[in-house]
């Protein structure tokens, strides 16, 4: 996701050990068995840094959005849960 962010950015990326992804779980844990974004041309890394910025912030504030409250304790929630773990009253669907 982040590439094509960056890449809609003009920001030209590439996934390092993308190759890797089905193997997860059979490798051993560490940076050689991990996959990460990378520019191509480190003179748009001030244009990166701030398109990542805003894209985790964007992604922090769809999940803030998506959480809902429980109605009868107060239980705060994220969206995928249809009923409060904390008493079980279901999710009011408005």
């Amino acid at each position: 996701m982040l590439r094509g962010v960056l890449e809609s950015a003009d920001v030209p990326a590439f996934v390092e050990g993308e190759h890797l992804t089905p193997l997860q779980g059979e490798l051993p844990v560490g940076a050689s068995a991990q996959f990460h974004v990378s520019i191509i041309d480190e003179e748009q890394f001030p244009r990166a840094s701030i398109v990542f910025r805003r894209w985790i912030e964007d992604q922090a504030e769809q999940r803030r959005r998506s959480r809902w409250t429980c109605g009868s304790c107060g239980e705060s929630h994220e969206a995928q849960f249809r009923s409060c773990w904390q008493c079980g009253n279901e999710r009011d669907w408005i």
